[in-house]
């Protein structure tokens, strides 16, 4: 229904997936970490995933006033707390959360508070790691991947989800 219902017709449908990524006691059954592979090869779909609570009512304004279909996932509880003020979000553009010269963490959804505790972690042993808020996993922000890989250091990703067509693929 996603497919015939939705994309191929280019409908303004916000799709707002609770339970994303591990979600512990309600069961291996509850668990949201197939979304993306599933709806990222759908054409006219785009897909984003909010930091914390700011940045999921930033996702929100920007899908409402899209026009077009766009899935938004986050945890069914533990949404991080709010890091700062979120900027609006634009399409496909990433949010630089914490600067870094020695290696990159590109985080997806909740995952970025955990990103950025490992860079702080890191810190007390010199390691200068960056951590980039990818929020949109459909489409890519081309730009700060390029600049990220050319730079030459390790680039790990960190998300909720399979390794198989996930965000890190």
């Amino acid at each position: 229904q996603v497919f015939q219902d939705v994309v191929l017709q280019d409908l303004p449908v916000i799709f707002c997936m609770d339970r994303a990524g591990l979600v512990g006691g309600d069961g291996a059954v509850h668990h949201g970490f197939l979304d993306i592979t599933y709806l990222r090869g759908l054409p006219n779909m785009v897909m984003m995933a909010p930091a914390d609570e700011a940045e999921l009512q930033q996702a929100l304004k920007f899908a409402v006033d899209y026009g077009h279909a766009c899935a938004i996932r986050y945890p069914r509880a533990d949404v991080p707390e709010p890091m700062g003020e979120a900027p609006p979000f634009e399409l496909g553009q990433s949010r630089l959360m914490h600067p870094g010269r020695d290696a990159t963490i590109l985080a997806y959804g909740a995952t970025v508070s955990h990103a950025i505790d490992a860079a702080e972690l890191l810190a007390a042993d010199n390691l200068s790691v960056r951590v980039i808020n990818a929020r949109f996993v459909k489409p890519l922000d081309r730009q700060m991947l390029g600049s990220v890989l050319r730079a030459g250091h390790p680039v790990i990703t960190v998300e909720e989800h399979c390794v198989t067509g996930g965000f890190g693929s």
